[in-house]
């Protein structure tokens, strides 16, 4: 008995010493623990008001564009302030918000029915900059492209598309664009190599547009031969279609095309 008795004491005596130098990292451990729980639950509700607020500023911006649409003169003045004031404050307070991204998605739309190219510009810009998912980053890209070819800045536009990634799930797209920088920069041979690589990605057969630009572009360029002759049609090679030589060469402004085929379509 007296030896199970003094085991007992033995026992308590090495849990004692043991607390003694564990006990501290216990509580830190159990505070720890205690903490990252709560944290984590804090992090929940912090996310999801703020998602929750970020969609009520997005209704109210969505409201605000519908009353643009349908707005005129002073009232249509007054509308377009509300609406680059309520996409500010989104942009600032959200940022990184999907939400954010949908508003500039929209109101750049809203600049390009207007022709304010340099501001639709600037909100695709913020995507670009600002967003954690690169499919959105990439479809503003694809739309900052088409607004660069607008303003004639082609080889920026090229340049963008080239930093779309991966670049295979947008090929049609990223060539379609291509295509149109270089047709609108001159460069025939590079506009052709690009819509036939349309073409091709959508199993032979393109849209109306890109469909135009291959049938003008796989024709020889009368311009071009004329340039050479000095502009005398009957000193054309003798090879070419005859409608070549009785019709005046196709329009080389890209948005005389576009009208040809009944305009763009929107990706």
């Amino acid at each position: 008995m007296a030896v199970e008795l003094y085991d007992d004491i033995e026992q308590a005596e090495r849990v004692k010493k043991w607390v003694r130098e564990n006990g501290s990292g216990i509580v830190i451990g159990l505070l720890l623990a205690f903490a990252g729980i709560f944290g984590f639950r804090y992090w929940q509700q912090y996310q999801f008001d703020q998602n929750l607020n970020a969609a009520r500023q997005y209704t109210i911006l969505q409201g605000q564009l519908t009353t643009l649409a349908g707005a005129t003169g002073e009232t249509a003045e007054s509308a377009k302030v509300a609406v680059e004031q309520a996409l500010k404050s989104l942009q600032q307070d959200y940022g990184k918000n999907l939400y954010a991204d949908l508003a500039s998605l929209q109101v750049a739309d809203q600049h390009i029915k207007a022709g304010e190219l340099e501001a639709a510009d600037a909100q695709y810009d913020f995507i670009i900059n600002n967003n954690d998912q690169p499919q959105l980053a990439n479809l503003a890209k694809l739309r900052k492209a088409r607004v660069l070819i607008d303003l004639e800045q082609y080889d920026a536009a090229i340049q963008l598309l080239d930093s779309i990634k991966p670049a295979a799930q947008y090929a049609a797209l990223i060539n379609r664009a291509k295509g149109e920088a270089y047709y609108a920069k001159g460069d025939r041979d590079q506009a052709l190599a690009a819509f036939e690589a349309v073409a091709a990605e959508l199993g032979g057969t393109p849209d109306r547009l890109v469909t135009l630009r291959l049938q003008e572009l796989q024709q020889p360029d009368v311009q071009a031969l004329l340039s050479q002759t000095q502009g005398t049609r009957g000193s054309l090679p003798s090879s070419l279609p005859p409608e070549l030589l009785q019709q005046p060469a196709a329009p080389t402004s890209p948005v005389a095309v576009d009208n040809a085929a009944g305009g763009d379509e929107t990706s």
